[in-house]
């Protein structure tokens, strides 16, 4: 994983912190509500993030931010049952 910025590393510990409390990831407004990043900076961070492979997205799921340790299985379509 590439050096991450420290609001970048701010929000990965949030989102790590979020999934260790509720089990799931939190969402990109959750992420500026909380303050650990300008809510109009929120979907920025989350690509550059992505892009250095610290965390992973998906538009179909309802919570599309998880950490690259802890992704879906391939067969996972994002639906909730």
């Amino acid at each position: 994983m590439t050096d991450l910025t420290p609001i970048e590393s701010n929000v990965v510990t949030f989102i790590r912190t979020t999934i260790q409390r509720r089990g799931y990831g939190p969402t990109a407004r959750e992420i500026g509500d909380a303050g650990v990043a300008p809510r109009s900076d929120v979907p920025q961070l989350l690509r550059s993030l992505g892009a250095k492979c610290a965390i992973a997205t998906s538009p179909v799921r309802d919570r599309p931010v998880w950490l690259d340790d802890g992704m879906p299985d391939d067969d996972d379509d994002g639906s909730r049952n």
